[in-house]
């Protein structure tokens, strides 16, 4: 797998262009929403589930949550460790935050997999480094998370782990948020039925995510 260099100059036009339209189509659907709905739905799925909050006691988590939204090696070591929880890794990639700018940590992350010849195993069954990848990239920019979506179904078509089907879900959500509000929701509930998933998620961090994805539910059919 390869990264697209958008810092060359002659990507770098198109790329703010890509950026500046995903921002406008956003803000607009925010306006939308301000207008027509409950004030809590001016966010989204990525930018209001710090479900870190649930882990803060955590060291991993307190250094990620005191890196100013920049990954660190240590925390990147933590994520390429298979003998780590899955659910600190998220969690410490949740507590690295957003930006509205976008950050660049899914790179960094990918150059430090580089350096250690790890990188194959995105493309291969490593669910626990493709989930980790694909939500640090939506982090980075949750305005465009296509290619953060195609990880994220990679790592839970190999994974029975709640965290990482949960996770998934949340970038599922992000991408439905243009166009399916039901969806949005249906994301997350299919995932909190699922009864065959091994329960390795903080209660209290799947409370966050579900306290707002519950938001939602309202636009489903009734039966």
């Amino acid at each position: 797998m390869q990264l697209t260099d958008l810092s060359t100059a002659g990507h770098l036009p198109k790329a703010l262009l890509i950026r500046n339209r995903m921002k406008l189509k956003f803000y607009l659907l925010l306006l939308t929403g301000m207008l027509c709905l409950p004030k809590a739905f001016a966010d989204s799925p990525l930018t209001s589930t710090p479900f870190y909050e649930a882990y803060q006691e955590e060291k991993i988590v307190q250094l990620a949550v005191n890196a100013a939204g920049v990954i660190t090696p240590k925390l990147m070591k933590y994520l390429s460790n298979p003998k780590k929880p899955i659910a600190l890794k998220l969690a410490l990639i949740n507590a690295l935050g957003w930006d509205v700018d976008g950050q660049n940590n899914a790179a960094l992350f990918y150059d430090y997999l580089i350096a250690r010849k790890k990188q194959n195993e995105l493309a291969n069954d490593n669910a626990e480094l493709q989930i980790c990848y694909a939500y640090l990239k939506a982090m980075d920019d949750y305005f465009e998370v296509e290619e953060a979506l195609e990880y994220a179904n990679r790592a839970r078509s190999n994974s029975s782990s709640y965290a990482v089907h949960l996770v998934a879900s949340l970038i599922e959500a992000q991408q439905k948020m243009d166009s399916d509000w039901c969806g949005v929701y249906l994301a997350s509930d299919q995932v909190r039925n699922n009864s065959e998933l091994h329960l390795d998620f903080n209660p209290g961090a799947s409370a966050i995510i579900y306290n707002y994805m519950e938001r939602y539910a309202d636009y489903c059919p009734k039966e």
